[in-house]
């Protein structure tokens, strides 16, 4: 499956600077300096951090210690969130596990603890409770992940439902279309129309379109499904389409965009295809070329027994018929552990994906497979709920 190849900072993979935030001193409390100046010292490690970082430190005169300036809330008005086309950020909160206390419970207890514990459930009570039965400070468990919510680590390159593709038998709704329908294809690198068949149908799901509208058609797409422009002589992501360009269509003519507009919709299924050799093809009543692979190489794929039966979820940017070899290879070396994977054959259900998106979207094909009861094996579970976490904070 396609994505293109734009660095943009709103899609998973994005590089984005952070900005310098200044950390304040809360009211009622001192610089270290004050401190120092009172002759008041602290453990080694601590005082020494606070002399070194003096602007991230601060002096509390009631409790006599260095503690670290609060983090300050996030500016959403910085370039970072201009360029996340519109995407609306979640928060996380980590509730309190049942019988469970605040942690300010504990604190009008009495009960203390270890001094670096006692000190983090101080300064991010939100991240901690107070256990009655233990009287002791525990960190709150990391939530599930949310894998409803919307945003670019799910718009993998699609198109929605009732989009018409170009076959040799005519124009077809994408969601009818079969594996071994042949369709036309460009080659780029001999520069010509073949026809090839379809290797892979792919579905995914969005909450955001594009609508690519020229003289005589409208093309609804996923953000990042790539159309060749051919004015520019370049593929180009659907988000980054204006109104000038002009689309190849299947005939070799051109269709000139008259406007781009892009709509938040409620969530719903999208489909893409592969196509032997040439990963290109067209769409629309028009027939325009669009992409169907990139140097993007992240897969994730699920393993089925001889029975074909689902057993396996996997990442890999490996060619996929020589990851199955090595899985193989290890069934044979390590035939106690892995000898599962003896006949195990593979199957790519999304490809052309970053590392961020091959964790994500190998940790929801993992959830969901689950989710239906399904046993999977594995020697390593996909990334955990923190880190998911943090991925659709970062992307959503």
């Amino acid at each position: 499956m396609a994505s293109d190849n734009t660095n943009h900072n709103a899609q998973l993979g994005g590089n984005n600077t952070p900005a310098q935030r200044k950390r304040e001193i809360p009211e009622g409390e001192l610089p270290i300096e004050e401190g120092i100046r009172q002759g008041i010292r602290a453990r080694e490690d601590i005082f020494q951090k606070a002399q070194e970082n003096p602007d991230l430190w601060y002096f509390d005169p009631l409790a006599s210690r260095y503690k670290k300036r609060p983090e300050p809330k996030p500016d959403f008005s910085l370039e970072q969130q201009a360029t996340s086309v519109n995407a609306t950020r979640t928060s996380r909160t980590r509730e309190i596990p049942k019988g469970g206390l605040p942690v300010e419970e504990g604190m009008r207890q009495g009960i203390r603890a270890r001094e670096d514990i006692f000190q983090k459930a101080q300064e991010n009570p939100d991240l901690w409770y107070f256990d009655p039965l233990t009287s002791r400070y525990k960190k709150r468990p990391e939530p599930k992940p949310n894998f409803s919510v919307g945003g670019e680590q799910r718009a993998i390159p699609c198109f929605p439902k009732g989009t018409l593709v170009a076959t040799t038998d005519g124009l077809v709704p994408i969601e009818f279309l079969t594996i071994s329908i042949t369709v036309p294809a460009f080659d780029e690198f001999r520069q010509a129309m073949l026809n090839k068949p379809i290797t892979m149908l792919l579905q995914n799901k969005t909450v955001r379109l594009v609508n690519v509208t020229t003289d005589r058609a409208t093309i609804c797409s996923t953000m990042r499904h790539r159309f060749w422009v051919e004015n520019k002589k370049k593929w180009v992501a659907a988000q980054f389409l204006k109104p000038g360009m002009l689309l190849r269509t299947v005939t070799g003519g051109v269709s000139k965009i008259k406007t781009i507009a892009v709509q938040d919709v409620s969530e719903q299924n999208t489909y893409n295809l592969t196509v032997a050799d040439c990963h290109t093809y067209f769409v629309g009543k028009e027939s325009v070329l669009v992409h169907n692979g990139d140097t993007r190489n992240g897969k994730v794929y699920i393993g089925r027994d001889c029975q074909g039966n689902i057993i396996y979820v996997g990442q890999t940017k490996q060619d996929i018929l020589d990851r199955e070899k090595n899985h193989r290879a290890n069934a044979i070396k390590k035939p106690e552990i892995y000898g599962y994977k003896k006949d195990m054959k593979l199957e790519v259900i999304i490809d052309g994906l970053t590392d961020d998106e091959m964790h994500y979207h190998e940790r929801r094909v993992f959830e969901q497979l689950t989710a239906q009861g399904i046993k999977l094996k594995y020697e390593q579970k996909p990334m955990g709920h923190a880190g998911i976490n943090e991925l659709i904070e970062k992307y959503c």
